[in-house]
């Protein structure tokens, strides 16, 4: 613990970023123009999957909301714990 003292508080990572859209996506995608939201275990790091769709035109959000379209459940969900 002593040797973290003096790092508490200079971190600046924050967990997966949330990617923008690729400019240059298909507009012909299927994904194109989706809200999509994550939830459970992925066989990938989460940001390769959020990478992933948004190479593709879809938007990203950490969280279901009225504007999500696509709802991807991962092996580990529950329903009790989305992650």
């Amino acid at each position: 613990a002593a040797a973290w003292a003096g790092c508490r508080g200079t971190s600046t990572y924050t967990g997966p970023q949330l990617p923008d859209v690729a400019a240059d996506a298909d507009p012909e995608h299927p994904l194109y123009g989706q809200v999509m939201v994550f939830t459970g275990a992925l066989s990938i790091r989460r940001q390769d999957a959020w990478d992933a769709v948004a190479r593709c035109g879809a938007v990203v959000e950490k969280g279901v909301n009225k504007r999500t379209t696509m709802l991807v459940v991962g092996a580990g969900f529950t329903g009790h714990d989305p992650a």
